[in-house]
Order: structure tokens, then sequence, then C-alpha cells
């Protein structure tokens, strides 16, 4: 497992984008722990009651999930901008969908939104300052 938030190493930035290939690292992980956290967290965090908040959790996570393990045998960057579009739908779900009330439901939908937000646009950054200058 590479603990790097780098989708691509530096050694072998052109073969991986060539590649189908791609190593698990922390990003990944955690995404995936999130995923699952979401998909149960109505039940483990009691608001299963709540119809909005249960199901976005549940269609929250298991996109996230889904995009997370499209990773593993697709390496683009397409998951990067699916993992931002569903951290930030996490993030403002609460009050979009209007259960901003329900605290444990808002928690986890701001606190999973925020991290994969937030790792992967710091996974860009870095695989974006990792590319080679390429001449004019």
């Amino acid at each position: 497992m590479n603990f790097s938030p780098k989708i691509y190493d530096r050694e072998r930035s052109s073969h991986h984008r060539n590649s189908s290939h791609h190593e698990w690292t922390i990003v990944e992980t955690v995404d995936a722990v999130l995923a699952v956290m979401l998909i149960v967290s109505p039940w483990t965090f009691r608001y299963s009651d709540t119809s909005a908040a249960t199901w976005s959790a549940v269609v929250l996570g298991l996109l996230l999930g889904a995009v997370t393990a499209t990773r593993v045998v697709d390496v683009g960057d397409w998951q990067g901008w699916a993992s931002i579009a569903l951290g930030a739908c996490a993030l403002l779900a609460p009050w979009i969908l209007g259960f901003s009330e329900i605290k444990n439901a808002a928690g986890i939908h701001v606190t999973a939104g925020f991290v994969v937000l937030t790792m992967t646009l710091i996974t860009f950054w870095v695989h974006y300052l990792d590319q080679p200058n390429s001449p004019a």
C-alpha cells in the first residue's frame, strides 16, 4: 500500500498515465472509509427516520465508493472531478435537502464532504505540480 497522496509517482508518471493499473493510496482508503461511513451512518447515528438525510447519505456513499473503486482499474482525472462533485454535494446536502437541523446527519455529511473535497484538491494539486514542464 502506498501512503503517498500522489496519484502518480514522480519516477513512473508517464508509465502510470498510459497504464490502467493504479496503486491503492491513503486517499482511496479514506474515501472508501467515508463511503462506508456515509452508507451506514443513518443507522449508526440514528437519523434513519429522516428520509432525505438517509437517502442522501446512502446514495452519496454508494457513488463515492463506486468512484473510489474505479480508481484502482482506471486512472483518470474524471474520478477526481467526480469526487469533487460528490464532496460538494455531501457538504451542501443538509441545506439543499433541508435536514441541517438534524445535527448527526448534517455533521456526517459536512465532515465527509469536507474531507473528500480537501483530499481530492490536494491530490490534484500535488499531481499537477509533479508534471514535467513541456516546451511551448
